[in-house]
C-alpha cells in the first residue's frame, strides 16, 4: 500500500513539474513577443508616416498648399493605436489583456496602412503577415479580437468609405465577407499551428521533467547506497564520490576530487587496475575484480571493485561508474 501511494505521489510530482515547465516556457514566449511586436508597432508607426509622406504629402487648393490629412491620420493614429499596446508591455508584459490589446493594435495598423495607400490591393497583405506575427504568441485566442477587428474594419469602411479600404467609390457588402472569409481561411491554418505547436511544447515539457525526475532519482540511489559508488573521468580523476566510499577511505568528497582511483591504489594492484579500465574501454563490459586501497590513514581496504564505461548518444565514452564494496573482514 506504501509503494503504491509513493508511486502515485512520483507521478503527481513529475506532473506538476512539467506544468510548471511548460507555463514557465509559455510564459517566457508571452513576454518575448510581447517585446517583439512592441517595437514592430513602434516601427510601423514610423513608416506608416513615411509611407503618408511619400504617398500624398500635400494638398492644393490655388496658389496655397497644406499637408494633406493622411500625414496627419498617419502621426496621430499612428501614435494612438501604438501607445497603449506599448505601455501594457511595460506594465504588464506576458499578460493576456497586454496580447489582445497588442493583436487589435496590430490589426488596426493594417486598416491604417491600407487606408493611407488608398485601399490598393497590395496593402491587404499586411493583414496576412500580421496575422501570422499575431501566431508568434502559440495562443490562438489572439486571433479572435484580430479577426474581429479586421471584419468590423472591413464591413464599416466598406459601407461610409469604400475608396480607403478597397479603393473604389461603392463596394457590395459581400465582398467586406469575401474579405473577412479569407482572413478566416488563413486563421483556420494559424489555430491548428498554434496547437501543435502547444503539443509540441507539453511534450518537451514532458520529457523534460521526466529527465529530470530520472535525474533525481538516479542522485538519490547514488548517494544513499550502502556500498561505495564514484564517478571517475576518462582522465582517472574522481568527479563524484557518495559517502559510502568517503567512510571507506577516510577522504571528504572534495579531498577524492583532487585524486584518482590510481593513486589510492596498492602498488602491486595497480598493473591490473590499469588493465581493467582498459578492457572496460575496449570490451564494453561491466568488470569485476577484487583489489587493495590505501586508505588516507595508511591501512589497506580490500575492495571487490565492479566498473562499466557510461556513454553519450553518439556512443561515445564519457566516464567511469564504479562500485566498491568493503570485502576487509573476509581476507
Amino acid at each position: 500500500m506504501l509503494e503504491i501511494v509513493d508511486q502515485d505521489w512520483k507521478i503527481s510530482s513529475w506532473s506538476a513539474r512539467a506544468e510548471e515547465l511548460f507555463q514557465q516556457h509559455r510564459r517566457e514566449i508571452y513576454e518575448h513577443t510581447d517585446r517583439f511586436l512592441a517595437k514592430f508597432l513602434a516601427a510601423q508607426w514610423i513608416v506608416s508616416i513615411a509611407f503618408a509622406v511619400v504617398i500624398s504629402p500635400y494638398t492644393w487648393s490655388g496658389v496655397s498648399s497644406r499637408i494633406h490629412l493622411h500625414v496627419w491620420a498617419a502621426i496621430l493614429l499612428g501614435a494612438g493605436i501604438s501607445a497603449f499596446p506599448i505601455l501594457l508591455t511595460r506594465l504588464w508584459p506576458g499578460a493576456t489583456l497586454t496580447r489582445h490589446v497588442i493583436a487589435a493594435a496590430q490589426m488596426m495598423m493594417s486598416a491604417l496602412l491600407i487606408c493611407l495607400g488608398g485601399g490598393r490591393i497590395e496593402t491587404h497583405f499586411h493583414v496576412f503577415a500580421s496575422l501570422v506575427l499575431l501566431s508568434f504568441y502559440r495562443d490562438w485566442r489572439v486571433f479572435i479580437p484580430a479577426t474581429l477587428v479586421v471584419g468590423l474594419d472591413h464591413f464599416l469602411r466598406g459601407i461610409y468609405w469604400p475608396m480607403s479600404v478597397y479603393g473604389v467609390l461603392t463596394a457590395s457588402p459581400w465582398r467586406s465577407i469575401e474579405h473577412a472569409g479569407w482572413v478566416v481561411f488563413e486563421v483556420a491554418f494559424l489555430v491548428i499551428s498554434c496547437l501543435r505547436s502547444i503539443k509540441e511544447m507539453r511534450f518537451i515539457a514532458s520529457r523534460t521533467a521526466a529527465l529530470e525526475t530520472s535525474e533525481r532519482n538516479s542522485r538519490q540511489t547514488f548517494e544513499e547506497a550502502p556500498i561505495g559508488m564514484a564517478i571517475v573521468g576518462l582522465n582517472e580523476r574522481f568527479l563524484q564520490a557518495n559517502e559510502a566510499l568517503c567512510r571507506m577511505l577516510g577522504y571528504s568528497e572534495d579531498e577524492l576530487r583532487q585524486l584518482s582511483p590510481l593513486a589510492l591504489t596498492f602498488e602491486d594492484d595497480l598493473k591490473e587496475s590499469k588493465r581493467a579500465a582498459k578492457a572496460m574501454l575496449e570490451n564494453r563490459q561491466q568488470h569485476s575484480t577484487e583489489k587493495r586501497y590505501v586508505r588516507k590513514n595508511g591501512e589497506l581496504l580490500w575492495a571487490m571493485r565492479t566498473g562499466c564505461v557510461i556513454r553519450d548518444s553518439a556512443d561515445a565514452p564519457r566516464h567511469y561508474v564504479i562500485m566498491v564494496e568493503d570485502i576487509t573482514e573476509r581476507k
